[in-house]
């Protein structure tokens, strides 16, 4: 499949490749196509730094027009990669492993994947100005992700603008539209789940924490829950850091609308290889509080409080309370 979608990207230049592997001299027409090699390299340039497309033309010694469509060609082609670098766990085995890893980190049990939602700042047409204005009056598209205990994206799913609260954006996506249907497809077990903030309408298979009542406080042992949930789940947002620090064009995409789901996406691919390469960023590095795309603004929580409830939502609350008592 990648040699297809290569091919299907770059035709010219692997005419090229395999005719110099058997020592042939090809002639094409038209100008000489830049190498995938170059063309690999400016669009991580691009990825990586918060230069105009005009300022790496300079840097490469290649035109804007000629940045912009080896851009377009690489993310393009890592977009189309996406389903074999950002993979869902769909082995026993594999989310065993998972949840003993999130485990690990504060005891949490149960847990195969933390969610969120991150805003990929953007320049937005004047005539979309309302459409993607978020809640920090800025324009931005949502990324969410899901990730492993290591960092690395399970699932992502891009496209909702900025305005789109966190909780709407989950139902609409791939992964909760499988659960949804059928949750053995997704889950393997009944004692998986993921972990989400307060934005989100807890579930079966999607904890959140315990409110603070309007008077008064949570019990002793909610709050002991609440503790170990963040220590878990805050690996989402160290993941958002880690992907906005190593990819810096995120921090304000200055592109077509149309493109920037595949900007989006291609990040996150790098991201995964970069982890899985033990490419790993310092420390040191803390999440992004930019990538905070939920929090727990009290009109977060009442919009999330305010959807409809569920058998599915008193299962996850039975579900959470037996969690909370058995820490």
């Amino acid at each position: 499949m990648e040699t297809d979608i290569v091919e299907a990207l770059y035709p010219q230049e692997l005419r090229l490749v395999r005719a110099e592997e058997k020592g042939e001299q090809l002639k094409l027409s038209g100008k000489m196509p830049i190498c995938l090699r170059k063309a690999l390299l400016i669009a991580v340039w691009y990825l990586g730094n918060k230069e105009s497309m005009r300022s790496i033309g300079n840097l490469f010694g290649i035109s804007k027009s000629s940045v912009h469509s080896c851009v377009y060609r690489i993310c393009e082609l890592f977009s189309a990669l996406s389903s074999k670098i950002i993979l869902w766990p769909e082995k026993p085995e594999d989310q065993s492993a998972l949840e003993r890893s999130f485990k690990e980190r504060a005891g949490f049990p149960g847990v195969v994947g933390a969610i969120d939602g991150c805003d990929i700042n953007i320049i937005c047409p004047p005539d979309q100005l309302d459409s993607y204005r978020n809640r920090k009056c800025g324009h931005s598209m949502v990324l969410q992700g899901i990730c492993s205990s290591d960092k690395k994206f399970l699932d992502i799913f891009v496209g909702y603008s900025g305005s789109a609260h966190d909780a709407r954006i989950y139902r609409n996506s791939g992964i909760f539209e499988k659960a949804d249907k059928n949750r053995s497809d997704i889950f393997l077990s009944d004692s998986y789940h993921l972990l989400g903030d307060s934005a989100y309408l807890i579930s079966e298979f999607l904890l959140t924490p315990f409110k603070e009542p309007v008077q008064g406080s949570i019990l002793g042992y909610q709050t002991s829950y609440n503790q170990k949930h963040s220590k878990t789940r805050v690996v989402i947002e160290h993941a958002f850091g880690s992907l906005k620090a190593r990819f810096r064009k995120l921090h304000l995409v200055d592109t077509e609308i149309a493109f920037i789901l595949y900007v989006i996406t291609a990040a996150c691919v790098l991201h995964n290889i970069c982890e899985t390469e033990g490419d790993r960023l310092e420390d040191n590095i803390q999440a992004n509080s930019e990538c905070d795309g939920s929090s727990d603004a009290p009109a977060t929580s009442i919009a999330a409080a305010n959807q409809p409830q569920s058998q599915r939502t008193s299962r996850g609350v039975a579900k959470r309370e037996a969690i909370a008592r058995a820490l």
